[in-house]
């Protein structure tokens, strides 16, 4: 009975573990074994390069410009997501009538708008020159930002589509 339910157990896990090594696994392995080989599109055949690859990566100055920029935008998403999302729990946990339900379907809204519409709204409100964003801060005398267009706030913006 024992065996039995070790091979059911087995005959579950098999066909995810076998989709999981065909689309993760083998594809890493093979990307990191690849990468060790320096590749020239006249030249058909790879040289090995030992870790040649990696550091040129190190050494170029545009790395650590994205490195530091991926970490501004994890270390400001993930806190201001994780205390918005532990805020609207509470809020939608309070015992409150009607209000309850707007709450939970405000917050579910944004599941039905398709990732195009919402990317095309996001350009709209970050538009240098008839975005909401722009329009807002000229109200308060402030001067109009290419929110996209401008390296200094295009992480800003991106932080706050997030």
């Amino acid at each position: 009975m024992k065996q039995r339910l070790h091979l059911t157990t087995y005959s579950y896990l098999l066909p995810g573990l076998f989709f999981m090594a065909l689309f993760t696994f083998i594809p890493v392995f093979t990307a990191a074994y690849l990468s060790l080989f320096r590749w020239n599109v006249s030249n058909p055949s790879p040289i090995f390069g030992w870790f040649s690859n990696y550091l040129e990566v190190f050494k170029a100055p545009l790395f650590w410009l994205v490195l530091k920029n991926n970490f501004i935008y994890a270390f400001t998403t993930i806190p201001i997501s994780m205390s918005l999302a532990l805020f609207l729990a509470i809020l939608i946990n309070q015992k409150m009538g009607s209000i309850r339900s707007f709450y939970r379907g405000s917050l579910f809204y944004p599941t039905m708008i398709p990732m195009v519409a919402a990317a095309m709204l996001w350009v709209w409100i970050f538009n240098p020159g008839l975005g909401i964003f722009n329009y807002y801060l000229g109200f308060l005398g402030f001067p109009k930002i290419e929110w996209l267009y401008d390296m200094r706030y295009a992480l800003i913006a991106i932080i706050i589509m997030s």
